[in-house]
């Protein structure tokens, strides 16, 4: 072995399948060490020989399924299910591409631990009101954030989304960014919101006033994506259907936040169809959204709908219009979209209601598009509070092909939050 050079090890170790066999290449010997964990030609060479491969194959991805009105700090877990892909089952050591009983967060040392947010492989975690955790489930590394300003739970929304440093690559590991937004509702009026963000470069949170005081976040995940959060709107605005970003790492206010209008087309069906339900999210670094048309005559028969976001144009474009029809049993008036799958453009997941509602369990679903059978269910999600199927919520996890290190916060000498100054 010591016959071969350093540049011919590292250009075998950088294509290597993934970072689990990395970690046991790693173990072969100090030299393999050294270059895998401490060697920045070691880490350019990955990331230049995955990113030319990246359109070529998935990254490995994770599906959180949470029920989120089963959120109480003092009550046991809620109703949860983690769905991995099968790339994502060999980087954890998994015998099993999904698991019902939801251990995937029990390093972090406490019982029912909320997941809020996520970005990348990274999530947002919530212990008490004002207790704040990012971590990454599968170095089982977590930092935990300053204390939160007060608000009221249960009329906030949150947003989590990170970016690699400008000299480093998130694809090799990199130290990263991030911020974590909190926009509340306050005051007498149900439309004044305020937003605190906070910075991982200052370790501090920072107080600023909502510039829309006339929209209604709708109640849905927050999406992160190319460095800004997006929320869909309840209501319109103008006559127009509209996506509402946030850039946190901008610094001028005023151009952090932007409205995007939904795509041409949208909401217009035959008919004998309706508008049903509206689902945004990223599929492979792109922003996505998809709109299903429910039949009227026809509980078995739906059509589906996707754009996807153009940043070089600033535009939507048509990617998805296909017609489907359910399998025998399910009925698209009780079906509701919950999630795109973030590596597979023709994969949607839904959640759907059985007729007997006597049996209070909510089946969730996967799509694909183009296959005869094309359904397939993926696990029951109990839930025996009488709550809809909308509550169901999924925080996608993409792992790169190193894992995201999440950085150390600054020493910073504590001063009275200017929230909390006379």
């Amino acid at each position: 072995m010591f016959f071969l050079t350093e540049d011919l090890v590292v250009e075998i170790l950088a294509r290597v399948s993934d970072y689990r066999c990395l970690i046991q290449c790693s173990l072969v010997c100090k030299r393999w060490f050294s270059l895998i964990f401490h060697s920045q030609y070691f880490r350019g060479r990955c990331f230049h020989h995955h990113n030319e491969n990246k359109s070529q194959s998935s990254l490995p991805c994770t599906l959180l399924f949470r029920d989120c009105h089963s959120y109480d700090f003092d009550s046991p877990k809620c109703p949860s299910y983690d769905l991995f892909s099968k790339a994502s089952k060999i980087l954890h050591g998994q015998s099993s591409t999904s698991s019902s009983s939801s251990k995937y967060l029990d390093f972090l040392g406490w019982q029912n631990p909320i997941i809020r947010a996520s970005d990348k492989d990274l999530l947002l975690v919530q212990r008490t009101l004002q207790q704040f955790y990012v971590c990454n489930p599968l170095t089982k590394q977590s930092v935990a954030l300053p204390e939160a300003p007060p608000c009221n739970v249960k009329h906030v929304s949150y947003g989590f989304v990170c970016e690699s440093n400008s000299n480093t690559t998130s694809i090799t590991g990199s130290i990263i960014k991030y911020r974590v937004v909190l926009l509340t509702l306050t005051g007498p009026l149900v439309f004044r919101r305020t937003i605190f963000s906070f910075s991982s470069e200052k370790g501090e949170w920072k107080e600023s006033k909502f510039p829309f005081p006339f929209l209604r976040i709708q109640e849905k995940r927050a999406v992160a994506y190319n460095g800004v959060i997006y929320w869909q709107l309840l209501f319109t605005y103008e006559q127009w259907e509209l996506i509402m970003g946030f850039d946190p790492f901008e610094e001028v206010e005023k151009k952090a936040w932007r409205l995007i209008r939904f795509p041409e087309g949208y909401g217009c069906g035959t008919e004998q169809q309706t508008s049903g339900e509206t689902c945004i999210g990223v599929v492979r670094g792109r922003l996505r959204l998809w709109q299903s048309f429910r039949c009227r005559e026809r509980l078995g028969e739906f059509t589906l709908k996707a754009w996807e976001r153009s940043l070089s144009h600033d535009t939507w474009l048509l990617v998805k219009d296909v017609a489907v029809k359910l399998s025998a049993g399910l009925f698209s008036e009780i079906m509701n979209v919950i999630c795109l799958h973030p590596e597979d453009g023709d994969v949607f997941f839904f959640s759907h209601k059985d007729a007997d509602y006597e049996d209070e369990g909510r089946g969730i679903y996967k799509y694909r598009i183009g296959e005869d059978s094309c359904f397939g269910k993926v696990c029951d999600f109990m839930d025996v509070t009488h709550r809809p199927v909308c509550n169901i919520r999924v925080f996608p996890l993409v792992h790169p092909w190193l894992p995201t290190k999440i950085p150390a916060l600054p020493c910073i000498e504590r001063v009275e939050p200017s929230y909390l100054r006379i």
